[in-house]
């Protein structure tokens, strides 16, 4: 029985956690669904579409929002005071993009742009957090 047990877990790319027995349980950490857990949000989100090289926003633009990117690629990048350009991240979809505005930050730090054709929810901070609040 323990080799079903382990190969479900492999099937299921599941961690196994070893109980006191010898009997192997699937460990319970469930995958994270950004859509499903954006959908309930309502007020306060939106959903756009940007082009490829259009701006999601700006350097130092206010951080009023959190972005959540359903599909698509998305580059941050900081310029610097003699104009280049520096690429810190490129983030693709399921990722979340400007969350810092969470722990107070008044502005983005770097600029987030489009690198294909992409759809990003923006989710005002105060719907972001009683989001983060009402789900377990």
């Amino acid at each position: 029985m323990e080799r079903a047990v382990v190969r479900a877990i492999k099937k299921k790319k599941m961690k196994a956690v070893r109980t006191s027995g010898a009997a192997i349980v699937p460990a319970a950490k469930p995958d994270f669904d950004g859509a499903a857990f954006l959908l309930p949000v309502g007020v306060g989100r939106s959903t756009a579409r940007y082009r490829a090289n259009e701006n999601v926003f700006r350097q130092g633009d206010p951080a009023d929002a959190v972005f959540y990117l359903l599909k698509g690629k998305v580059k941050l990048a900081v310029v610097s005071d003699q104009g280049k350009e520096g690429v810190i991240a490129i983030l693709n979809s399921g990722e979340f993009i400007g969350e810092a505005c969470l722990a107070g930050q008044p502005l983005h730090m770097a600029s987030a742009i489009a690198m294909v054709e992409s759809s990003i929810v923006r989710i005002e901070i105060d719907a972001m957090i009683r989001v983060l609040r009402e789900e377990p």
